[in-house]
C-alpha cells in the first residue's frame, strides 16, 4: 500500500488494477511465473481494506489506520472520497463482497445510489465529497454493474436505468 504522505490511497487501488491487467497480459504470454507475481499484486487493495468499517481506507507508514475517519471527507484520495474508491476493485467484486460481507454491501451501495440520485450520480465541483457515487468519475462508473456480483441484479438493472435516464438524459443538454 502507498502510506499516507508518500502518496494516495487512491494510487494503490489503480496500481492493484494496474497489476491485474498485467497480470492478464503476463498469462495470455504463458508467463506464469509473472501471471502469480502481478496476480498477487492486484490484491494489494485488501492491505487498506478496514473490514471493522468496510471502507478502504488511508494507513500511515507503520501501518495504522488514520484517525479520525470520515468516509466522505479523509484525506488521501485523488478526486474522490473514500465511499467512492470503496467500489473500486473491478479486478476482484466477489472479493470485495466477500471482504465487505454481502448483505452490508447491497445495502450500503443501495442507500449510496439513493443519496448520489438527487444529485443525478454526478458530482461535480466542490461536492464531490458530498456523493458516495460519482457517475463522472472513473471509480465509480462500474457500480450499478456490482449488484449483479452480489446476487442482486433487479438492483443493477433499477440503478442503470437511473443513471442512463438521470445522469445522461435524453437532450442535447445531456
Amino acid at each position: 500500500y502507498i502510506p499516507r504522505g508518500m502518496g494516495y490511497v487512491s494510487n494503490t487501488l489503480e496500481y492493484a488494477y494496474d497489476d491485474w491487467c498485467l497480470a492478464q497480459m503476463a498469462r495470455t504470454l504463458e508467463k506464469k511465473e509473472d501471471y502469480d507475481f502481478f496476480r498477487k499484486r492486484s490484491e494489494n487493495w485488501r492491505n487498506l481494506f478496514d473490514p471493522d468499517g468496510g471502507f478502504i481506507r488511508p494507513k500511515d507508514v507503520e501501518g495504522n489506520w488514520i484517525e479520525p475517519f470520515d468516509p466522505y471527507h479523509t484525506p488521501g484520495f485523488t478526486e474522490g472520497n473514500a465511499f467512492n474508491y470503496t467500489w473500486f476493485v473491478p479486478q476482484n467484486p466477489e472479493g470485495l463482497i466477500a471482504a465487505m460481507g454481502r448483505e452490508r454491501f447491497v445495502s450500503r451501495l443501495n442507500e449510496a445510489m439513493e443519496k448520489s440520485a438527487s444529485a443525478n450520480f454526478n458530482a461535480a465541483g466542490d461536492n464531490f465529497a458530498a456523493y458516495p457515487i460519482n457517475h463522472g468519475n472513473e471509480t465509480s462508473m462500474q457500480v450499478s454493474a456490482l449488484f449483479n456480483y452480489a446476487g442482486a441484479p433487479w438492483l443493477s438493472q433499477k440503478w442503470a436505468r437511473a443513471i442512463q435516464e438521470q445522469y445522461y438524459g435524453t437532450t442535447p443538454y445531456d
